[in-house]
């Protein structure tokens, strides 16, 4: 197991010629002209509601996910500014060209099914799916993150959480699991993530109580 570290990437480093160039639509001004405030219906009416809440330290905010979840967490650290941190394991739809030559369990293989049957459709299918590649995320996301991979996932294969975590533009860490299939670190890498958030958070470590044992049935 290893962990690699990366500061912030330039928003120029992005390969054009990957599979995952595209980045989304700009969202972080969606009000209708004229108006004060957007209607509910509006993209975005709800994050900004949110943080004006008092039960949500708007400062302290994170996202995260593993698999299609760790494609979701991208989406959101790449569209909502302000994020203390992201948690992004194994992420899917994530390096798409790059991942489909090395899946062989998974949703990934659908792509490759239709394309062994329709060759001619490759040019159009991938220039399709960049749209939504979490490469297009993580190249316009600023919140310090963690990522994890794990050698031997055979859903969400290495080379495209690789491309994710090289795109990705904020301060970045990568811990790798070499033994670690679909499922990456573990409970072992849960207890990393809760140490990383803290220092993120930048909070002391937590006191937690003291379970005493209950009385004995006599």
């Amino acid at each position: 197991m290893t962990a690699r570290r990366a500061g912030p990437s330039s928003p120029q480093s992005a390969d054009p010629s990957s599979s995952c160039p595209r980045a989304p639509p700009d969202l972080s001004s969606n009000a209708p002209a004229g108006s004060s405030s957007p209607p509910r219906n509006a993209p975005g009416y709800r994050r900004r509601r949110w943080r004006r809440r008092n039960v949500v330290d708007a400062g302290r905010v994170a996202v995260a996910g593993s698999s299609q979840g760790g494609a979701l967490a991208l989406a959101a650290a790449g569209l909502l500014p302000g994020l203390a941190a992201a948690l992004v394991d194994v992420p899917f739809l994530a390096g798409i060209g790059h991942a489909l030559q090395s899946a062989t369990e998974g949703p990934y293989l659908e792509i490759i099914r239709y394309l062994a049957m329709h060759p001619g459709d490759e040019h159009a299918a991938l220039r399709t799916l960049s749209y939504m590649d979490g490469c297009g995320f993580a190249a316009r996301a600023d919140a310090p993150a963690l990522f994890s991979v794990g050698l031997m996932d055979p859903v969400c294969p290495p080379a495209g959480v690789d491309a994710a975590f090289l795109t990705y533009r904020g301060a970045k860490t990568l811990e790798v699991y070499r033994y670690g299939g679909h499922e990456g670190g573990h409970r072992a890498h849960e207890q990393k993530q809760l140490r990383w958030l803290r220092d993120a958070f930048g909070q002391p470590r937590p006191q937690l109580p003291v379970r005493l044992p209950g009385p004995t049935a006599g």
